[in-house]
């Protein structure tokens, strides 16, 4: 566990440890993750704040790209968050998120008045997931400091986190995981009416969603599957995300990275519930 930031709120309890043994998998579908911080809005955060973090952020994120920004809840136009799909709303000044990418497009942060989100994404679709524990915690570890830092030398103080986010975004790809959506109950278990001796023909298009509570108010996991076209070739996908979110014990880093442990541990081991033991031998599960 890293130590807290010189510039963390004093004051917060220690974070607890996990320390649970976690399925695994040698060749997940994981398509795309995200690690993401939901704060107070930033009163005095200004549109020049945005170059002028990316002035700092360039030598390692040289593009940007300015989206409308994410909306805390409600009903809203729509955008698109590599295959994450999130409801978007109307703010007051300043209403823009940027992206700060990685050469390679398969790193970027985002950054707007009450959020910073780290994201790693397939682009081409050849890239292999660089887990959690070696590159996409240490990557936030190392982020959300320079971030606070900077807001700190900008007179905004540190930020007040309402919640975290853990989200994975996985494929399963027509011709690997599945042929036909009768294949369901052969890659989520929640499926199983569609067994041979059903009297249901193969349904024509899917979609499925839960929200399952975090204990003791800890949050909620929501867990969704949807029919998508992959944009770099049409190919078809079953597209299932799992997403964790809730209240951190304190806006401290230490605290950040404990629930983005917690919240990883009920996305991946929820994962493993409710994908199927075939499915697990085509991903190879090692645990």
């Amino acid at each position: 566990m890293a130590a807290s930031s010189p510039k963390d709120p004093p004051g917060a309890r220690a974070p607890t440890q996990v320390g649970r043994s976690l399925p695994e998998f040698r060749y997940p579908p994981v398509f795309e993750t995200v690690l993401g911080v939901e704060f107070e809005p930033l009163k005095t955060w200004q549109i020049p704040h945005f170059g002028l973090l990316w002035d700092r952020l360039k030598e390692d994120f040289p593009e940007s790209e300015t989206k409308p920004p994410l909306g805390q809840s409600g009903p809203g136009p729509k955008t698109k968050v590599g295959e994450i799909v999130v409801e978007l709303e109307v703010t007051n000044m300043p209403s823009v998120r940027c992206w700060y990418l990685e050469e390679s497009g398969t790193r970027l942060l985002q950054v707007q008045k009450d959020r910073f989100i780290h994201n790693w994404r397939k682009v081409s679709g050849d890239e292999v997931y660089p887990r959690y524990e070696d590159a996409i915690r240490p990557a936030f570890e190392k982020e959300w400091p320079r971030f606070t830092e900077f807001l700190n030398d900008h007179g905004m103080g540190y930020p007040q986190v309402r919640r975290c986010e853990v989200t994975y975004v996985n494929h399963f790809e027509k011709g690997k995981e599945w042929e036909s959506l009768h294949d369901l109950p052969d890659v989520l278990g929640v499926f199983s009416h569609l067994q041979a001796e059903s009297e249901l023909p193969s349904p024509q298009n899917v979609g499925f969603s839960a929200n399952y509570p975090l204990p003791n108010e800890g949050g909620s996991l929501n867990v969704s599957l949807k029919q998508v076209l992959r944009h770099s070739d049409a190919k078809e996908l079953l597209q299932f995300t799992l997403t964790a979110k809730g209240p951190p014990e304190s806006s401290k880093t230490e605290d950040l990275l404990s629930w983005f442990d917690l919240g990883r541990e009920w996305v991946v081991t929820s994962f493993a519930d409710l994908t199927t033991p075939r499915m697990h031998s085509i991903w190879e599960r090692t645990s």
